[in-house]
C-alpha cells in the first residue's frame, strides 16, 4: 500500500510566520502604534520631569516609612530606601533618595541605636 504523508510542509509554515510578522509591522506602522513604541523607547533617555521627581520623592517617603520598621542594621542597609536609585538626567544619572534633587532624609532606631541615610 502506497500512502503519502499528508500535512503542512515546513516551508509553508516558515513563509506563513514571516507573512504574519510583515503584516503586523505594516498594521503597526499604519495605525501609529509603531510611532508610539519608538517614542516610549526614546523617552527612557530624557531627563525626569518635575512631576516625576515629585513622584520619586513620594516613593522615597514611603520607602523611609517602611525602613523605620527595620529590626537590624543589615535590614536597614538593604532596604529599598537605601538601595533604590532614580534616573534624573544625563548629568545626574542615578540619585538615591537622600541625594539632590530628591532630598528625602530618613532616620530611625535600630536595636536602640539611631540610624540615618548615612548608614545606607
Amino acid at each position: 500500500m502506497n500512502t503519502k504523508a499528508q500535512g503542512i510542509s515546513i516551508n509553508f509554515v516558515i513563509i506563513a510566520i514571516i507573512a504574519i510578522l510583515v503584516l503586523t509591522l505594516i498594521v503597526m506602522f499604519v495605525t501609529g502604534s509603531f510611532g508610539k513604541l519608538t517614542k516610549s523607547l526614546a523617552a527612557t533617555e530624557e531627563a525626569a520631569t518635575p512631576d516625576e521627581i515629585t513622584t520619586f520623592r513620594l516613593n522615597c517617603e514611603q520607602a523611609c516609612n517602611a525602613n523605620k520598621l527595620a529590626r537590624t542594621q543589615i535590614a536597614w542597609e538593604s532596604s529599598t530606601y537605601c538601595t533604590r536609585t532614580f534616573y534624573i538626567s544625563e548629568e545626574n544619572p542615578t540619585a538615591h533618595c537622600w541625594e539632590e534633587p530628591l532630598g528625602v532624609p530618613c532616620s530611625g532606631t535600630v536595636g536602640g541605636v539611631a540610624v540615618s541615610e548615612a548608614e545606607c
